[in-house]
């Protein structure tokens, strides 16, 4: 799992294809330092009725099961808020191809085991605009209402695949930092400072992607805590 979840070819072309045509789209409408800073409460009250996480240095150390103790609380409120139900791990390793298929996606099964909400199953990975449709089908199968793209906020700590996914399929996006700079695969070390460097310049020159639904998200400051001390007020 570990060497091979590396390879993303359509992934590396979606990069060539938005660096040229519409690098917005590599820039998150929020950045939290971890989830520990995000208020739920607020996403709920924007019209967020789901979410879709990242794995791997966004909620857990990589290739660990646990929620490190450092964010566990706001984990818990988030699956307090949204219900378990209502969120989901999209792996770009664990329930994909890579994860043994044949072998009912064992990978998957761990991470379900440990962290207690589904990992989404699927045949393309981030940021392909085509997963949209097995994501909204894994909560349209067991929720009475209908979820919408719009509803969605996606969660990760890669500019290239998860804010890119998210935004070309019209969600909210958030980008955290990694929880540690240990363990990560050796192309995504080599990758970040890239990433970060791009997202910083379009960043400054105000060429963010505009969310197709909120027209103002400059607006919404309490989406964000900016530190331990305002989260307790």
């Amino acid at each position: 799992m570990k060497g091979r979840q590396n390879w993303n070819g359509k992934g590396i072309g979606y990069f060539f294809r938005y660096l040229v045509t519409s690098p917005s789209f590599f820039v998150p409408h929020f950045f939290a330092p971890s989830i520990q800073n995000v208020n739920w409460n607020a996403l709920r009250k924007l019209g967020i009725t789901a979410v879709i996480f990242d794995k791997d240095n966004t909620i857990t150390e990589p290739y660990k099961y646990s929620i490190p103790p450092s964010i566990s609380s706001s984990w818990k409120e988030c699956l307090d808020t949204f219900k378990p139900e209502n969120v989901v791990i999209f792996s770009n390793s664990a329930g994909s191809p890579d994860d043994n298929p044949e072998n009912n996606y064992p990978e998957a099964q761990k991470i379900e085991q440990g962290l207690k909400v589904p990992v989404l199953r699927h045949l393309e990975k981030k940021p392909y605009i085509g997963c949209t449709s097995d994501i909204l089908n894994h909560w349209n199968k067991q929720n009475d209402s209908l979820f919408l793209p719009h509803q969605v906020c996606v969660i990760g700590d890669r500019y290239f695949t998860d804010v890119l996914f998210g935004n070309i399929n019209g969600c909210l996006t958030i980008a955290t930092a990694p929880i540690t700079s240990h363990g990560d695969p050796f192309t995504v070390k080599l990758i970040r400072p890239f990433e970060k460097l791009l997202v910083n310049i379009l960043s400054l020159f105000n060429r963010g992607h505009k969310h197709p639904h909120f027209s103002r998200l400059e607006g919404y400051d309490d989406v964000i805590f900016e530190g331990e001390d305002e989260k307790k007020k």
